[in-house]
C-alpha cells in the first residue's frame, strides 16, 4: 500500500473520490494536521470503523480504483502508462491517475489535478 507523501498528494487533491467514499473497514487513512498551510502526516492505519470524520483522508487501495473503472483493460493501462512516460510510480499512483483520467478526463500535473 502506498503511503508516500506523492500519493497522500494526489489523494487529497482527487475531491471527487473523497467526496464520493466513506471510510470503511479495510481502508487505510491519513490524519491531516495542517501547519501555517502545509500538510503534515499524522498519522496513517488501516479503518476498523465506518466514519468520515473532516479531517482524514482515504487512500484508494489499488483494487478499490480498479472497480472505480468499468472497463479494466491490461492493455488501456499499459497505453496509459506509455503515454505518461512514468517512472518510479507505485501501482497505487497509476491506478489513480488512470481513473481520474477516465472518470473525470484530468490529469496529474505534479501538484494539482488538472482538466485535460
Amino acid at each position: 500500500m502506498d503511503t508516500s507523501e506523492q500519493y497522500i498528494k494526489m489523494c487529497e487533491k482527487a475531491e471527487e473520490i473523497q467526496k464520493e467514499h466513506c471510510l470503511a473497514n479495510g481502508d487505510f487513512e491519513v490524519r491531516l494536521k495542517y501547519n501555517r498551510g502545509q500538510v503534515e502526516v499524522h498519522h496513517h492505519r488501516e479503518i476498523t470503523a465506518h466514519y468520515k470524520p473532516d479531517n482524514h483522508l482515504w487512500l484508494p487501495r489499488q483494487d478499490q480504483l480498479q472497480e472505480m473503472i468499468e472497463h479494466k483493460s491490461p492493455q488501456m493501462l499499459a497505453y496509459f502508462y506509455n503515454k505518461l512516460g512514468c517512472l518510479n510510480v507505485s501501482w497505487e499512483q497509476l491506478w489513480l491517475a488512470f481513473v481520474m483520467r477516465e472518470k473525470y478526463n484530468k490529469f496529474w500535473d505534479g501538484k494539482d489535478w488538472a482538466q485535460e
